[in-house]
């Protein structure tokens, strides 16, 4: 019976261990999808200095890499990089990723910020408020870091034209890290289904196009603007 009885144990033990064991290894798997992809192996050996590979910290060795490190970047790659990013901006990912893992003493807090117009502006006012030694506080930034830099202009862009970027693979990585995070997507949706895309779809990108074009003319008369115009308001 005392045999039996410790052979039970053994048993329930090594089950236990097993099922702890599937689960960390489940979780692995999701924080580390991105530089495990297939399609992503490159990433293997430009960010093989990174001692940690969640998601957050690929996304932060990929911010540092050159314009001809991220054109070389493949489109398959370049779209799962997107999809990321655009998840990281979701109440979901939130809910699910940040604040079970780096955040439960501060959930009730940032629960709330699902209701504001912008919830990452809201998260980062929320992380500014927390001591300077906080990891939730920390991992934040660190997050924020990582989003499309006009994250908080793309709501109606993402929420018209997400679904088929993501049908078409059309997400695209910043080549030229300007201030419009969009413009790789933009092109490759005009290039690729300009005519099957739905109507509110082309109504954003033609939003998208103008800001494009307005950027692009700052960016070459800025300085001539500002020179022969100064402060007068009138000027054109």
């Amino acid at each position: 019976m005392r045999l039996q009885f410790a052979l039970v144990l053994l048993l329930s033990a090594g089950a236990t261990l097993s099922n702890s064991s599937n689960s960390s290894s489940s979780l692995a798997q999701l924080e580390h999808s991105l530089i495990d992809r297939p399609e992503c192996k490159e990433l293997q050996s430009l960010c093989a200095h990174l001692k940690q590979t969640d998601n957050v910290s690929v996304l932060e060795c990929v911010s540092t890499f050159s314009s001809s490190q991220l054109e070389a970047v493949p489109d398959k790659c370049q779209h799962a990089l997107w999809v990321q990013q655009r998840t990281m901006q979701t109440e979901k990912w939130v809910t699910d990723q940040l604040i079970p893992q780096h955040c439960s003493a501060q959930k009730q807090q940032l629960t709330s910020c699902g209701n504001a117009v912008s919830l990452w502006s809201c998260i980062h006012e929320r992380a500014m408020r927390m001591e300077h030694s906080s990891e939730c506080r920390a991992y934040i930034l660190r997050s924020i870091a990582t989003l499309f830099p006009d994250f908080d202009q793309l709501g109606d862009f993402l929420n018209v034209c997400g679904s088929q970027i993501e049908q078409l693979e059309c997400g695209r990585l910043n080549l030229e890290r300007r201030s419009m995070s969009q413009i790789e997507t933009v092109q490759c949706l005009q290039e690729t289904a300009a005519d099957a895309l739905e109507a509110k779809c082309k109504i954003e990108l033609s939003t998208m196009e103008q800001q494009r074009k307005d950027l692009e003319f700052f960016e070459a008369c800025g300085e001539d603007w500002r020179r022969l115009c100064g402060q007068v308001s009138n000027c054109a």
